[in-house]
């Protein structure tokens, strides 16, 4: 198969690649990379100079500070990252004591990474060796709630012990 790399043609068929543009001569093989390189280096130049400074800029965050009853599964925090208007939260969160309640806050989402619309969305918890669901909800402020934790296909309060996975994937306001 033939490779390239960056402008110089490397590979096992270089003597017919050099025949069909006319060398005859292996010896003429230099004269080919030449001209294979070329375009190369044209496409590279021009992804370089009309692509690459478009392209929205990336930035990162973290979310440590949770809500009362709440802490970070094995201390790692909540991740945010964001290319141009394109966001997405992950991370795991623990329940230290049970919390009641149809809807819990979790934490809040720093300003530049919030929601241009609320978002909704399930996700997966367990307690006790159950598999549980939960409703993942992020407002447009920002604030990122529990929204209906169920255990065994019924509503309940979110037991102490609790681990909840989220991954969010959203348009920025």
């Amino acid at each position: 198969m033939n490779t390239f790399d960056y402008g110089n043609y490397t590979g096992a068929n270089e003597v017919v690649f050099a025949s069909n543009l006319g060398y005859n001569d292996p010896s003429s093989e230099v004269e080919a990379r030449k001209q294979l390189s070329k375009p190369l280096q044209d496409i590279k130049n021009f992804i370089n100079t009309n692509i690459v400074p478009n392209f929205p800029e990336f930035a990162e965050t973290e979310i440590s500070t949770l809500e009362s009853g709440f802490s970070l599964y094995q201390s790692t925090p909540i991740k945010v990252t964001k290319q141009g208007k394109v966001i997405n939260i992950t991370g795991t969160v623990l329940t230290t004591e049970a919390k009641t309640g149809v809807t819990v806050k979790i934490c809040d989402i720093p300003e530049n990474y919030r929601p241009k619309y609320a978002q909704r969305a399930i996700m997966q918890a367990s307690a006790n060796g159950s598999s549980d669901v939960w409703g993942c909800s992020i407002k447009t402020d920002g604030e990122l709630d529990c929204v209906r934790y169920t255990q065994n296909g019924e509503a309940t309060d979110i037991p102490n012990g609790a681990w909840m996975m989220f991954s969010m994937t959203y348009i920025g306001g």
